[in-house]
């Protein structure tokens, strides 16, 4: 095999694995009944069939698709999307070829339309360290302001340091990455122009969730009603 087909067989495994990690955590989050969120793919015209049924299909795609993810939080039913990006080493490259940026512009302006509509959305990036696979979430504006840092610096590259500064850091649960608190404290929520009060919160079984309550209201209570143990709140 030539080097050009094991680094995209190599590719494709590491983007595989991606993908079952964040689909992992989807599946648990729809058991916990905390969100329900699924994957968008592009629209696609078949244009043949293997024969019997078996086989592969031939197409082309007719356009550009949505956010990779997009779905529904509870309790409220706020609105989530966001894209995936995956790095094979420490750093974030910008471009996935000289000419073709890591987050596309219609990618990025989807991402900030979706956030100004009161919705929760970001990026969610893994990255491969000694350590292990780490992963952070960014928002629209945070991955504005790592790229121009980066380009300024004359980097094509999101550093592991720029990606601590200009991100939050995503825990993981059984090797999957439980971002669903961080992407909402990372959401500033607005209701009738007023911003409320929101925290993030522990349940039982070790899930971080969020909690929004009243600009004046009871955080304990809130938290209590939630079935989760109070941690940290914001304004």
């Amino acid at each position: 095999m030539s080097r050009a087909r094991l680094a995209g067989a190599t590719s494709q495994r590491e983007g595989a694995a991606t993908e079952r990690a964040v689909e992992a955590m989807l599946d648990r989050y729809r058991m916990q009944g905390v969100a329900f969120i699924s994957k968008n793919s592009p629209p696609f015209t078949v244009t043949a069939r293997g024969k019997g049924g078996r086989g592969g299909v031939s197409g082309f795609f007719t356009g550009r698709g949505g956010p990779d993810y997009s779905g529904a939080l509870a309790p409220r039913g706020q609105a989530i999307a966001f894209e995936v990006k995956r790095s094979s080493s420490k750093r974030l490259p910008l471009y996935r070829r000289s000419d073709k940026p890591t987050l596309p512009r219609h990618q990025r302006d989807g991402l900030e339309q979706f956030a100004r509509m009161g919705g929760v959305s970001g990026v969610l990036v893994s990255t491969k360290t000694a350590e292990g696979v780490k992963w952070w979430w960014l928002t629209v504006d945070a991955w504005d302001a790592a790229v121009d840092h980066a380009k300024r610096s004359g980097r094509a590259s999101l550093l592991a340091s720029a990606l601590e500064e200009y991100s939050l850091a995503v825990p993981t649960l059984q090797g999957s990455p439980d971002f669903l608190g961080v992407a909402q404290m990372s959401c500033r929520i607005k209701t009738e122009g007023e911003v409320q009060q929101f925290g993030a919160g522990t349940r039982p079984d070790g899930m971080t969730v969020q909690v929004i309550y009243p600009d004046k209201g009871d955080a304990e209570s809130a938290f209590q009603a939630a079935g989760c143990e109070l941690k940290e709140t914001r304004e």
